[in-house]
């Protein structure tokens, strides 16, 4: 935590460290790592993989809020991405979005409809030929209905993470 809040400027490796990292973070610590890291500086100067594990570090946040029931949080990440990221060249990263967006409303809004909305991104995903990422929502999904606690206080959830 005290590696990223001490820094001034983030390099390639700073938000892939942070990508990997950032679901081991109280939800106090991600938020001001995110404040420090995100939008990233000098945007339209940085290297794809930077602006993909920036992408990454937001959405394993939202994933991260969400398995900690702290779904208020995860739609204040939804809306950072949903402001400030460009989804006409990524069709996952839009669908991961709304998805997570779905999941979010339906416990704050306390409405089910926000469930079927998304199992029709599920569906997309099949759809599209991405098999592997619609099977891993689908069982994510029924595991948060059956018992919306299921992941919390685990780590043990699934995130984007790159070796390299």
């Amino acid at each position: 935590y005290h590696y990223f809040i001490n820094k001034q400027f983030y390099v390639q490796k700073d938000y892939q460290i942070a990508m990997n990292s950032i679901v081991f973070f109280s939800t106090e610590q991600i938020s001001e790592i995110i404040k420090r890291m995100y939008p990233v500086k000098f945007y339209e100067k940085r290297t794809q993989k930077t602006k993909g594990y920036a992408t990454h570090i937001i959405t394993n946040a939202i994933t991260s809020c969400i398995y900690r029931l702290e779904y208020k949080a995860a739609l204040y990440y939804i809306e950072l991405a949903e402001s400030t990221m460009d989804f006409s060249t990524n069709y996952y990263l839009r669908l991961n979005i709304q998805y997570h967006k779905n999941i979010a409303l339906r416990f704050v809004k306390r409405d089910t409809v926000y469930i079927e909305k998304a199992r029709q991104i599920i569906g997309i995903m099949y759809e599209i030929s991405d098999k592997q990422t619609a099977e891993q929502f689908e069982d994510e999904l029924n595991k948060i209905i059956n018992k919306a606690d299921y992941y919390f206080d685990t780590n043990n959830f699934p995130r984007t993470t790159i070796k390299e």
